[in-house]
């Protein structure tokens, strides 16, 4: 019985998760967002060492060393 209930929980929290998602898609905040950060030309620390290597690769490669380790 608990088991079942802590599965409908999941549920629950997963499709609140996946409405809220949408609505933000939906709404268009992430365009207004991201001009902030960024314009037509690009992103103005594209090729900076923090975002480039560190956050980007880095991010990366940590991922798959996580996804390594699950898979053992």
């Amino acid at each position: 019985m608990r088991r079942h209930a802590a599965g409908r929980s999941d549920l629950l929290v997963t499709s609140l998760a996946l409405a809220c998602l949408l609505a933000w898609d939906a709404s268009g905040w992430d365009l207004a967002l991201t001009h902030w950060y960024g314009t037509a030309a690009g992103f103005g620390w594209r090729d900076a060492w923090l975002t480039r290597s560190l956050l980007h690769d880095g991010g990366r490669l940590f991922a798959w060393g996580a996804l390594g380790l699950l898979g053992r």
